[in-house]
């Protein structure tokens, strides 16, 4: 039974993490992994959930008592949680057992960035050439789990317009374009594509289909 946790700020080498490193999967789980101290002593990962812009301090929650998932060195170097709507960050702390049941924390901390629960959207370009022309139709079907983005994806989604392996120009995306209520030409040998913002790349994940 752990009867408590110490905190120590031990500077020993072989008592640090190593590679710390997180990304979001394609079904929003955000992925934590670590390796784990050279000093096998070092059993257990205490991960903790960061719900508030302060700056985590794993004193204050340890003595809040806040909740945290333990994971032992024999079962994983990983961590896995899903985001939910609101952005998350996750920190984790090397700790040990002593003789007294109490449970060593280890500091430093290893924090990760804001992780983000991302909106999936899906372009499908539909594509008609124009008989006896050498220009073609082009209409947009965009859809999205989440309806509530469509008015962000709107403002911050553009398209491209590509001869071969260059860029020719991007254009704004109106409503009725965005809608698959209107379309627009451009030349049989040119091509679309669909981008964001690359400020919005953390909310937004778009897959473009062609027909």
């Amino acid at each position: 039974m752990i009867r408590k946790y110490i905190l120590t700020e031990n500077k020993a080498p072989d008592m640090f993490v190593g590679r710390f490193r997180w990304h979001l999967d394609d079904n929003n789980n955000a992925i934590v992994e670590w390796e784990w101290p050279a000093n096998r002593m070092v059993r257990l990962m205490l991960v903790f959930e960061i719900k508030d812009d302060n700056e985590p301090d794993i004193a204050q929650l340890i003595e809040d008592k806040a909740h945290h998932d333990v994971i032992t060195r024999e079962l994983a170097s990983r961590f896995t949680k899903r985001i939910p709507q609101e952005q998350r960050r996750f920190m984790i702390c090397p700790a040990y057992f002593e003789e007294n049941h109490s449970v060593v924390v280890y500091q430093p901390t290893y924090v990760t960035d804001w992780l983000y629960k991302k909106t999936k959207i899906m372009v499908k370009t539909l594509y008609e050439p124009l008989p006896f022309g050498q220009y073609q139709k082009v209409t947009f079907q965009i859809t999205t789990h989440d309806a509530t983005q469509l008015p962000l994806i709107s403002e911050v989604m553009q398209y491209v317009i590509h001869d071969n392996e260059n860029e020719l120009g991007h254009y704004p995306i109106d409503k009725a374009v965005m809608a698959g209520a209107a379309h627009f030409y451009i030349k049989k040998d040119h091509s679309v594509k669909c981008v964001l913002d690359d400020e919005y790349a953390h909310l937004l994940d778009i897959r473009n289909v062609r027909s």
